[in-house]
């Protein structure tokens, strides 16, 4: 060791000589300034190249999936369409798109590939080489206590006392959920770096995995409710849309048959041709084009006359019910001095004309017992007196009370008619009335 000479041979000599020809270096000590270099290139170079044949295997699974899953989802969204039912935006696919489509895909693919074989290569790097691997490792109690404790902690805690302190939505215990809630705002403070790392880690993985794709945009989902950034989406959406709409020969023939009878059907109506022969000819060519799209596209059976004044009728019906319940709501809210009033004269008028009820049945049985007692016998002069007195006190008494009544509604024609029943009655039974009298003519 303390020798300087030995550190001045030449290096073709050093390579020659081993441990075994220099006895108190057996322990290779002489060749350690030259290996640690060596060994972490080597390290780094073997990490490139199981970086390298991993992402390319890794690619190549990713790639013929996002292939398969494309034919699938494009066939399904071109199906859907034809029933109506549209799974994009209409503003974001164009027809001129699809200019753009087998290009755009075949670009998309191999870049895709491309980028997820450098993104897996460059994490492998981090693993296989030596020294991110050791620096990884240095850290390990730092990584466990700062960022997978609290994470641990917080997923037990919140697995057995979330049952105790809230419900499914409402809070169980108010005291004890505030001291839970402080508590949580500490824990996962550290908890939420873990859950922020993995949040980018699955951000880079959803990159990742729609990179060798076009159905479905990479770009996160609140940039695309305003406006779609994805090109490739685009294009997508417009060859999807071009397949559904000029790719479809059964809806596009009879459509353009049903156009054309149309237009010849207008045409004879306006020669003067008579319009019921014209409806009635017109209705046996259409009817078959009409059932093969109906077979083969039932969803159309919505857009048909019948339908189309059934879901009228019923708009309408639902319209005229909700006015209904809007009567039923102003009818049970407080009314107004102006309603009140009103509300008043209708009670009055109807007691009033329960209580002339009442008193055309009392005098009718009156009427009844005087008939059978003899003409100008006291019982029947009596019998008279008590009968119109019954009558004129319950006339007096309703007239001090409904004074108001009368006003607004008119009753004093119904009191009127009351006092001039009891008179004819009086002419009646007076004792110079010789002559009997049939109750029918006895105005009431």
């Amino acid at each position: 060791d303390n020798d300087p000479g030995l550190w001045a041979l030449p290096p073709e000599l050093l390579e020659e000589l081993g441990p075994e020809d220099i006895p108190e270096l057996t322990d290779g000590r002489l060749f350690e300034p030259i290996m640690p270099g060596t060994k972490w290139l080597d390290s780094l170079i073997l990490g490139f190249e199981v970086g390298i044949w991993t992402g390319c295997v890794i690619a190549a699974f990713i790639t013929m999936g996002a292939l398969f899953t494309t034919f699938w989802d494009f066939r399904r969204r071109v199906l859907n369409a034809r029933r109506g039912i549209y799974t994009f935006r209409k503003k974001d696919a164009r027809i001129y798109m699809d200019t753009n489509f087998m290009g755009g895909f075949i670009a998309t693919t191999i870049v895709g590939y491309i980028i997820v074989v450098l993104i897996v290569t460059v994490v492998m790097v981090v693993i296989v080489w030596d020294i991110s691997r050791e620096l990884i490792w240095s850290m390990r109690s730092f990584i466990f206590w700062t960022l997978a404790v609290p994470q641990i902690i917080n997923l037990v805690q919140n697995m057995f006392l979330r049952k105790f302190f809230f419900g499914d939505d409402f809070i169980r215990h108010r005291p004890l959920a505030s001291i839970y809630m402080f508590w949580q705002c500490w824990l996962s403070f550290l908890a939420g770096i873990a859950s922020a790392i993995v949040r980018i880690a699955l951000g880079v993985v959803g990159i990742v995995l729609s990179m060798p794709q076009m159905m479905a945009a990479c770009t996160p989902a609140f940039m695309n409710q305003l406006v779609c950034l994805d090109a490739a989406y685009k294009q997508y959406l417009g060859a999807v849309l071009v397949y559904h709409t000029h790719c479809n020969p059964v809806v596009h023939v009879a459509v353009q048959r049903l156009l054309a009878l149309g237009r010849e059907r207008r045409r004879q109506i306006s020669e003067g041709a008579p319009q019921e022969a014209v409806a009635r000819k017109s209705l046996w060519r259409t009817k078959r084009l009409i059932i093969l799209l109906l077979v083969k596209h039932p969803w159309l059976s919505q857009f048909r006359k019948a339908a189309i004044y059934e879901r009228e009728a019923k708009e309408k019906a639902e319209e005229k019910l909700k006015k209904q319940q809007k009567g039923l709501v102003a009818k049970h809210q407080k009314p107004s001095s102006d309603e009140r009033r009103l509300i008043q004269a209708i009670h009055s008028t109807k007691m009033m004309n329960h209580a002339g009820q009442s008193r055309i049945k009392m005098l009718e049985d009156r009427l009844s017992e005087l008939r059978m007692l003899p003409i100008g016998s006291p019982e029947a002069m009596h019998l008279v007196e008590a009968a119109l007195g019954a009558a004129n006190d319950s006339n007096d008494g309703r007239g001090a009370g409904t004074g108001r009544a009368d006003a607004v509604t008119g009753g004093g024609s119904l009191r009127s008619s009351a006092v001039r029943g009891t008179d004819e009655l009086h002419e009646v039974c007076l004792p110079a009335a010789a002559v009997p009298v049939k109750s029918s003519q006895i105005s009431l």
